[in-house]
């Protein structure tokens, strides 16, 4: 029987989850300093971020994908809205 992995991050997880998107998520070549900010912020808010294992994910589940990391243009549009 495999554990299945449900962990919440916090402040000191953030640098090694961005490091871990950009090798095998959404790395698009750009900075991670949007997707630090962004998960900074909204930890600081009292936000939960969890990070699930894939098997946990019901086969018919609704998936979002997030695209702001790598992405300059959609980079200049989110921090205009900080």
């Amino acid at each position: 029987m495999r554990i299945l992995i449900a962990d919440d991050i916090n402040l000191e997880d953030i640098e090694p989850v961005l490091e871990g998107l950009a090798l095998l998520g959404t790395g698009g070549g750009g900075s991670p300093d949007l997707g630090h900010e962004t998960l900074s912020i909204n930890l600081a808010r009292g936000r939960r971020i969890t990070l699930i294992d894939h098997d946990a994910v019901e086969n018919d589940a609704l998936i979002v994908s997030g695209g702001i990391m790598g992405s300059v243009k959609l980079q200049k549009l989110v921090c205009a809205r900080f």
